[in-house]
């Protein structure tokens, strides 16, 4: 309420200035000079463009905030506080585009002063109400935070028209021919310096109520900020009293316990985890896990073959009697064995025979002997030889089969002169001939 009530004051005085400077003439609020107007019409001119501009943007802001981003929608305050605001805006656009208005209902050249209003004051208050609205514009066309840069613009944005509207007045007095001396008036004098003095004091106002307003708003959020901060503190005491009586009421060395256990347990569960990392990262590649699957494969067709086999073996009857036959065999073998055994005796006497008959068969191609002596000698060999196949058919079946190869002697006798038959090795390396007899002689 403040801040509203200073800006409703200063901006009076500035229009109380701007009338005393234009001072009370016959012809009423309004200068005849030529210069004067000149100016008055640029100064209304360039006043009344930026305060329609800014206006316009004002009222999109009102009507719909989302237009601009960094705008505060004046429907969120206090509706009250902007009434003159508004109403000043109005009576600008009003005040800019009457001269027009009054320019078109013009009856007569030389009645150019004559119209609805008077040109030269409605220009004026076009420059007044431009100069004191717009630095409310453009504060609140900004997020509504006084900043430095908020500052700087309001300053220039009154400037500007405060500019214009001294270039209008003085520009009557530089151009003027009768009257150099008006700058030397005390009232001329006073408004500019009322004029310049009470727009900065409303500008510097209207910043410090700004920055006032937004101070409080920050006490006001701290202020918040503390009750939150008490209350959870006064939740926090009583948690931290409830907590003492559960640490009164507990045991609180199997609580320390507990917790060194758990800490342990941790501990070891994190040494199983780094492990089974270690375990995992050194498991086998996709491509070694299917040539294992496949060998797998091979491993079970092979098992499924084996069973089969293992179907076909023989049953526990057939079993036995291949252990029966095996023992026979053992008990064969044991036989065989102890006749491989007398096979050097045998040997022996096998060779002191056909010593015997070499001997006599040696005797027999030596001597000239008769009929008898030769069939009586023949008679000898026929004893030995009947004498070595009994040694031979005593013997093991393997070596008898060897040394049957050696029976070259026939049963027949022939003549002792024209031996037939093939001569054998023998084991000890004598030769083995056998004669074969003719019967007749």
């Amino acid at each position: 309420m403040e801040y509203l009530n200073f800006f409703t004051l200063s901006h009076c005085v500035v229009f109380a200035c701007l009338f005393l400077i234009i001072g009370f003439k016959k012809e009423g609020f309004s200068v005849d000079s030529d210069p004067f107007k000149v100016h008055v019409q640029k100064s209304a001119l360039f006043g009344g463009f930026i305060v329609v501009l800014f206006s316009l943007m004002l009222l999109l802001n009102y009507i719909q905030p989302a237009f601009i981003e960094h705008s505060k929608h004046p429907k969120e305050e206090d509706p009250g506080k902007y009434a003159s605001l508004y109403i000043s805006y109005a009576i600008t656009l009003v005040a800019t585009f009457v001269p027009l208005i009054t320019k078109c209902l013009k009856e007569k050249k030389e009645d150019k002063n004559k119209g609805f209003l008077p040109y030269n004051s409605i220009g004026l208050i076009a420059i007044v109400l431009g100069s004191t609205g717009l630095i409310s514009t453009l504060i609140f066309f900004f997020s509504g935070e006084i900043t430095y840069v908020d500052s700087y613009v309001s300053y220039l944005s009154h400037f500007i028209p405060a500019v214009a509207g001294l270039v209008a007045i003085l520009g009557e007095t530089f151009y003027s021919e009768k009257n150099i001396s008006k700058l030397t008036d005390l009232g001329k004098v006073l408004g500019v310096v009322l004029f310049i003095g009470f727009s900065l004091s409303s500008f510097n106002a209207s910043m410090a109520d700004k920055q006032s307003q937004q101070l409080n708003k920050r006490i006001e959020d701290a202020h918040k900020d503390l009750d939150d901060i008490i209350k959870k503190s006064s939740g926090l005491d009583a948690s931290l009293t409830r907590l003492t009586d559960v640490i009164n009421n507990s045991n609180i060395i199997q609580f320390e316990d507990k917790v060194d256990a758990l800490k342990n347990t941790l501990a070891g569960l994190s040494k199983n985890i780094s492990a089974l990392d270690t375990k995992v990262k050194k498991l086998p590649k996709k491509d070694v896990v299917e040539k294992v699957m496949t060998k797998v494969t091979a491993i079970e067709a092979l098992e499924k073959d084996l069973l089969a086999k293992v179907d076909q073996l023989p049953s526990d009857e057939d079993i036995n009697a291949i252990n029966t036959h095996l023992t026979t065999l053992e008990e064969k073998d044991a036989h065989l064995e102890t006749q491989i055994n007398k096979i050097p005796t045998s040997i022996q006497k096998i060779n002191e025979e056909v010593a015997k008959l070499d001997q006599t068969i040696q005797s027999i191609k030596e001597g000239m002997l008769d009929k008898e002596d030769i069939n009586r000698r023949l008679d000898e060999l026929d004893a030995s030889y009947k004498t070595l196949s009994e040694l031979i058919e005593k013997m093991p079946t393997e070596i008898s089969k060897d040394i049957a190869k050696q029976k070259t002697l026939k049963e027949t006798k022939e003549d002792p002169s024209k031996p037939t038959g093939d001569l054998a090795e023998t084991g000890n390396g004598n030769t083995d001939k056998s004669l074969s007899k003719n019967d007749g002689g």
